[in-house]
């Protein structure tokens, strides 16, 4: 829509399908290949790829692209406060979580969990990075080969062992050698992690342990005047 310097975000969208050459490391096989991981890269990589072009985005239907932006980024957040929910009744089934009142899709949650990676394990850094990590995981010949691919491409971008998020707050079934796989990477908790939940008294822990934080999103965090009161005191 040029009169009003917004652009429709579906040749974003395409662009993303465009670029995807991982279906043979991320997709999931056979009968569960309902297109749920390659789709879901053009949705996240929709989002990415305006962020880089420093576009204004135009309405989605009847939501403003922002309100768009922020329900897809909440459907983990809906997920996670349902514990019956798991990645077996929505991504494997192609369905997004139970609680959806935007109606949005399995593509949209799988985006979602790449935006919360990003928000807490690295930021742009870690988009960067996850899908070359992909690149380098052997071909999947079983849907959990794929889950596995992501979860240790996930793990290799965010430099961290990420077995807790997945498994127990994500509920994905992440394999036993996958977990072992993992366990090379340190488990020192996520500053971004402990400043976005709020979780100051692990965030002053974390940096009087003298981590070496190189996150852009931790630092734009660290800006606000509520996080820098809580770990610093009163200016």
């Amino acid at each position: 829509m040029h009169d009003s310097s917004q652009f429709d975000q579906v040749v974003f969208y395409e662009f993303g399908r465009n670029f995807w050459n991982l279906g043979n490391k991320l997709e999931y096989r056979g009968s569960d290949n309902y297109g749920v991981i390659t789709t879901g890269f053009a949705v996240f990589m929709r989002f990415m790829a305006m962020d880089a072009a420093g576009v204004n985005g135009a309405p989605f239907g009847n939501w403003s692209f922002s309100d768009f932006r922020s329900r897809v980024e909440g459907m983990v957040d809906l997920y996670q406060a349902d514990s019956s929910q798991t990645w077996n009744n929505t991504l494997l089934l192609g369905r997004a979580q139970a609680n959806n009142p935007s109606g949005l899709g399995a593509t949209d949650l799988f985006a979602s969990f790449v935006f919360r990676l990003r928000r807490d394990y690295g930021g742009d850094s870690l988009v960067l990075n996850i899908w070359k990590e992909a690149a380098n995981r052997p071909n999947a010949v079983t849907t959990q080969d794929s889950v596995d691919n992501f979860f240790l491409a996930a793990c290799a971008a965010a430099n961290r062992n990420l077995t807790s998020l997945f498994a127990a707050t994500w509920h994905w079934p992440i394999s036993a050698s996958a977990q072992a796989a993992a366990s090379m990477f340190p488990d020192t908790p996520s500053i971004v992690a402990s400043i976005a939940a709020n979780n100051l008294t692990q965030a002053r822990a974390i940096l009087s342990a003298g981590v070496n934080i190189k996150d852009d999103q931790f630092w734009r965090l660290l800006k606000s005047s509520v996080y820098r009161t809580g770990l610093q005191g009163p200016a």
